[in-house]
């Protein structure tokens, strides 16, 4: 639930720190269901700029060309976009002399995407960022830090706080919870306070996706508890570690898929990947790794789990490794992890 000074909060702090003016011309490619989509055409209604609604097959090179074709400024991605967007361009080399700005949600942006859009496009800003729906946006990296901090997702945006805390180690006394902060570099869960986060759910929080409101010492210390892993450096910058529930404990090792994720990612035949908890036929929980390959032939399969082999010290490597043809992409354009749980579950 969010009132419309939320939702207000929320547009003017992004406006502020994408600095959107009337000029600019967004190409919204997520649905409308999304907050990062609907966010997008109110945009266009709060600061009278453009948002041009793609509804084109999402697929890079069509993408690409309607932000030629509309001459976009702004081009909101997800992950699997930015990363088939990237691969495109790398392979194609288009030139896109109005694109400004880059900004992603929705996932964490890996280091070889980001890396390779700057290769691409010299002259466009990437905004790596990260959010929820439960209070739109919470933190975004500027542009001019991206070389320094490459793999930070910023500070907090205008009008949010934010710590790192103990997971599970913090206490209620008479109804406020009190707090353990985590030393930089260690990792926690993120909680953030601000004018933008939600009042609630309808149904009540045990309907969130891991994320819940946490009473504070006084009447507007309202946390949202966001359910993710995240650490800080020594210059208060965040770092994206992971989902608290998507943590694998394999053979009394603690994996983090992100970590997993983002190496497996550097292979050059590697265009996306996942990695999730399963349950191995002896009952036992292990990392489990989808890869899709650019090229899939047995030879680069070969290759890729002997460069797997080395990459990774056994303790941390995914017990079981799985090559797909295609990735299931959900409605909002993520990696459909809980589809690619089923499939295996049901093979």
């Amino acid at each position: 639930m969010l009132t419309h000074t939320n939702v207000l909060s929320a547009l003017f702090a992004i406006k502020s720190y994408l600095k959107l003016d009337t000029s600019d011309v967004i190409l919204s490619v997520s649905p409308l269901t999304f907050d990062y989509g609907l966010y997008q055409v109110l945009f266009s209604l709060a600061f009278d700029l453009t948002t041009i609604l793609y509804n084109d097959y999402i697929q890079p090179l069509a993408v690409l060309r309607a932000v030629k074709r509309h001459d976009v400024t702004v081009l909101p991605v997800v992950p699997p976009l930015a990363s088939a967007i990237e691969r495109a361009l790398q392979m194609y080399k288009m030139d896109l002399p109005t694109l400004k700005k880059i900004t992603n949600t929705g996932g964490h942006l890996s280091e070889s995407t980001i890396k390779g859009l700057r290769d691409c496009l010299p002259n466009t800003a990437i905004y790596a960022m990260y959010g929820l729906t439960e209070c739109k946006r919470a933190l975004y990296l500027p542009p001019e830090d991206i070389d320094r901090k490459i793999g930070s997702v910023g500070q907090p945006m205008p009008g949010l706080d934010a710590m790192v805390v103990r997971p599970g180690q913090n206490h209620e006394i008479g109804g406020v919870t009190h707090f353990f902060e985590v030393k930089p570099n260690e990792i926690g869960e993120l909680v953030v306070r601000g004018a933008s986060v939600m009042q609630g759910y309808t149904r009540g929080d045990a309907i969130g996706a891991g994320a819940r409101l946490v009473r504070g010492a006084y009447r507007d210390d309202v946390w949202l508890a966001t359910g993710d892993l995240f650490s800080y450096d020594e210059d208060g910058y965040y770092y994206f570690r992971g989902r608290i529930k998507d943590l694998v404990k394999q053979g009394g090792y603690c994996l983090y898929p992100l970590e997993m994720e983002e190496t497996l990612m550097l292979h050059p035949m590697v265009e996306s990947v996942a990695v999730i908890g399963a349950t191995d036929r002896n009952g036992l929980e292990v990392a489990r790794a989808f890869i899709k390959l650019s090229t899939p032939t047995d030879a680069i399969r070969k290759d890729v789990l002997d460069w797997i082999g080395k990459r990774f010290e056994p303790e941390y490597r995914p017990r079981d490794i799985r090559f797909v043809d295609e990735m299931p992409i959900n409605a909002n354009g993520k990696i459909d992890r809980a589809r690619l749980a089923w499939n295996a579950s049901n093979d």
